[in-house]
């Protein structure tokens, strides 16, 4: 999975670049925090079961966008991570080995 985050912050520093080079999308993109990782503790790609793509609603706060690092807080206990552990629990799904969650998402062209 190493090799996997490596190359997403590989492609975000390009994407990031031509986004900054960008006269009229440069405007409406907050620059100042970095990449938010994916929540995943598995230990290959193919072990992951599910995949959720989202992002955590706090964001609009810009006061809390400073405190998420990971992907929808599932790092941290609360409300959302207790909703996603009742849908893993529902699926037979561990949280800590079997999910991916993102708020990246490119489709396969």
């Amino acid at each position: 999975m190493e090799i996997h985050f490596k190359r997403i912050n590989h492609n975000l520093s390009k994407i990031k670049r031509r986004l900054l080079a960008d006269d009229i999308l440069n405007k409406d993109i907050d620059f100042t925090h970095t990449f938010i990782p994916p929540y995943t503790k598995a230990n290959n790609i193919s072990d992951i079961k599910l995949i959720i793509i989202g992002q955590d609603p706090t964001v609009r706060e810009l006061e809390s966008r400073k405190d998420i690092n990971t992907t929808l807080n599932l790092n941290r206990k609360g409300n959302l991570r207790s909703f996603v552990n009742h849908i893993c629990t529902e699926l037979n799904f561990d949280i800590e080995k079997d999910i991916y969650a993102t708020n990246l998402y490119r489709p396969i062209q």
